[in-house]
């Protein structure tokens, strides 16, 4: 449902990202759009597994599908789900004294 509330969408599959990032780079909103890879106004993006990933990279999206984190971790990377500043995820935090 949280992702109908985002209006710029786009997925992207991991064989791209593998042609367009070097080994151990982190891919993001940020990074993907200053290799205009992405529309400047995307503030979604889902991961997907098609074609292969032949280097480790450190992902950070909205969403992935299974595949696409299989492919990320079995290279040594990390597929890290976030949810853009628009729509704040809320973390409880344990206060100590």
């Amino acid at each position: 449902w949280l992702h109908r509330r985002y209006k710029n969408k786009t997925v992207i599959n991991v064989d791209t990202l593998s042609q367009k990032f070097a080994d151990n780079e982190h891919v993001n909103l940020k990074t993907l759009k200053e290799k205009k890879m992405i529309h400047p106004n995307v503030d979604y993006i889902k991961i997907l597994g098609r074609g292969t990933l032949n280097k480790c990279l450190f992902v950070e999206a909205n969403a992935f599908s299974a595949d696409a984190v299989k492919m990320i971790v079995l290279t040594g990377g990390h597929a890290i789900k976030f949810v853009h500043e628009k729509h704040p995820s809320i973390h409880l935090v344990p206060h100590h004294k």
